[in-house]
């Protein structure tokens, strides 16, 4: 039986995966009941579509923990390098959406190399995954691309910020045809621990690993007026969050919200990287 995708997402909600994430913005999600393959992609990310792949990876980072989340709430610990050719058919899109925080490969083009799936322990991958094109991508928890907060300095800030539209997500969603027949949903997850404006700007430096110094993405401590930044409208309750049992720690302490932090949640999305 297929699990309801609203079902799915309010699963995640009890888990650590959403320490980024507050459940009560993903309740909208509908079910996907045919052959379509979705796949969630929660926390940092550097995406990029290379010939007919497309390529994501996550930087090694201490503080960050890595799982996937599936659709009957089973989970497992994210491996290094994930291939889903054999599950999934091509799609046409190789573009991101508006909607998508991106930058043009230029802007680190000076290190040699964008995305090498091909050398991933030289640039300090902690997970690559190859994936056929999608046949869609959207963007999740959405919210007002004003409250995207970067240092001045960081000219990677101003090249998102220069191509954001009025809106940024924090979520990405890649939707697929299976090649099996069969529906699906899954979540691949990176997420903080802690949450704390040195953890994301310390995320943001290990994105260096692959992408160069030329990657210089600094985020802004946010105004306590603005509380949880892009990702929510309001502070979440996250009392009801408990720990995937990998992921316990010894203090097991979770925050009861966003605005103690002054942390914008978005710091931390999944970067479109184009030509």
């Amino acid at each position: 039986m297929v699990m309801q995708r609203r079902s799915f997402v309010k699963g995640l909600a009890a888990t650590p995966a959403m320490f980024l994430t507050p459940h009560s913005a993903l309740a909208n999600l509908n079910a996907s009941v045919d052959d379509t393959v979705d796949i969630y992609l929660f926390g940092l990310f550097l995406m990029e579509f290379q010939g007919e792949n497309l390529v994501l990876v996550t930087p090694k980072y201490e503080h960050h923990r890595f799982c996937i989340v599936y659709s009957d709430l089973g989970y497992e610990k994210m491996p290094e390098y994930i291939n889903l050719w054999d599950r999934l058919l091509p799609g046409k899109k190789d573009r991101f959406c508006d909607e998508n925080l991106k930058f043009p490969a230029k802007a680190i083009a000076n290190n040699g190399y964008v995305l090498d799936p091909n050398n991933p322990n030289k640039h300090k991958h902690r997970c690559t995954m190859v994936l056929p094109k999608p046949s869609d991508i959207t963007v999740q928890i959405q919210q007002d691309s004003t409250l995207f907060h970067p240092e001045p300095q960081s000219s990677i800030g101003k090249l998102i910020q220069k191509e954001a539209g009025k809106k940024l997500g924090s979520v990405t969603h890649l939707q697929y045809k299976s090649r099996t027949g069969k529906s699906s949903a899954f979540a691949y997850v990176v997420s903080h621990h802690p949450l704390s404006l040195h953890t994301v700007n310390g995320a943001l430096r290990s994105a260096r690993n692959p992408c160069g110094q030329g990657f210089d993405l600094k985020m802004h401590d946010i105004p306590k007026l603005t509380c949880g930044g892009m990702g929510v409208i309001e502070c979440p309750d996250w009392s009801q969050l408990t720990g995937l049992l990998n992921f316990n720690t010894s203090d097991n302490k979770s925050p009861s919200n966003l605005c103690s932090f002054h942390v914008d949640v978005a710091s931390c999305p999944q970067f479109g990287i184009h030509g």
